[in-house]
Parts: C-alpha cells; sequence; structure tokens
C-alpha cells in the first residue's frame, strides 16, 4: 500500500492557482456525487477537479506527483466495478468537460475522442460517418468512451 498525503489546504490552494478556483470542488453534494457509482460501492473523496482540457489533466498529475496524492479519473460513473471511486482518497478527476469527438477518419476507420465523449454520442457520430460502433456498455446515454476503456466495457 503506498503512503499517500491526504488533501492538504496548501495542496488544495495549488490545485486552485495551476488549474482554476472554479474546477475544484469540495462541496459536500459533489463530494457525494462522486463518492459512488452503479455499484453498492461508497467512497467519498477529499475533492473532486473537473478537467475541461489536456492541460488542467497535465497540471493535476504534476502537482499530484510533487505533493503525493492519489488521482482516481471519472467518467459518467455508470460503472458496476468501483473503478471511478478513489480507494485510496484525494482526488476524483471528472473527465466529462473532456468530451469532443475530435476526427473521424472514414479511410482508416479511426474516430479519435476525448475520454469525456459519452458512449452514445460515439455510436452517433460513427453512424454518420457511415461506419458502425459495435460496442454495446450498459448504460450507453450515460457511460463514457474513456471509463469504457478503462474498465472494458461493452
Amino acid at each position: 500500500m503506498h503512503n499517500y498525503s491526504p488533501i492538504t489546504a496548501e495542496i488544495k490552494a495549488a490545485i486552485c492557482s495551476e488549474i482554476g478556483a472554479d474546477k475544484v470542488f469540495d462541496q459536500t453534494e459533489v463530494l457525494e456525487q462522486c463518492a459512488k457509482d452503479a455499484s453498492t460501492l461508497h467512497i467519498i473523496p477529499e475533492l473532486v477537479v473537473k478537467a475541461e482540457t489536456t492541460e488542467d489533466v497535465r497540471k493535476l498529475m504534476i502537482l499530484a506527483n510533487r505533493y503525493n496524492f492519489p488521482v482516481t479519473p471519472r467518467g459518467g460513473g455508470s460503472g458496476l466495478a468501483g473503478g471511478c471511486l478513489p480507494g485510496c482518497g484525494g482526488v476524483v478527476l471528472l473527465t466529462t468537460g473532456l468530451n469532443k469527438i475530435i476526427i473521424i477518419d472514414r479511410k482508416n476507420l479511426l474516430m479519435k475522442v476525448e475520454p469525456g465523449v459519452i458512449s452514445q454520442d460515439v455510436r452517433n457520430a460513427a453512424d454518420a460517418a457511415g461506419l458502425f460502433y459495435p460496442p454495446d456498455p450498459a448504460g450507453m446515454d450515460q457511460s463514457t468512451i474513456g471509463g469504457n476503456a478503462a474498465t472494458d466495457a461493452g
């Protein structure tokens, strides 16, 4: 087991300074929303950060390394395995703000997306391009492509 640092006022201030206080949450209702998924597990994070850019993720991970706190990524929270729950404490990193379909390359059968794109949106975009996205995880309208990849869903 790794000895992680709890989220202190100094760490929270550093995260707010680097990423923006408007993307950092410690309100009880937000922490509770990120304390559960579709399983019966319940683990309350110390802090929630909503990434809107890959730069936000990069900055958070630099701080996590510097201050030695854990980061647990979270997509739609529809999983049954507890993978998005902060088992070691620390920060839950919401990826739902990273929700862009960047490119659909029909010739090479490739779609580049950010991790917070909803699975049904991936399927719809593929369909609109004359392609088919076959995975069928439960909760297509809530699950994110990053969560599907992380848990091998669908």
